[in-house]
């Protein structure tokens, strides 16, 4: 399951791995 959360110009992506217990998350900025 891929949660993206949006909040003031700034998109956060979460990728849960294999292990749930590592976690990625990506912030893009938008201009």
């Amino acid at each position: 399951k891929v949660e993206a959360t949006f909040d003031k110009g700034v998109l956060k992506v979460t990728l849960p791995k294999v292990e749930e217990a590592k976690k990625k998350e990506i912030e893009v900025k938008v201009k």
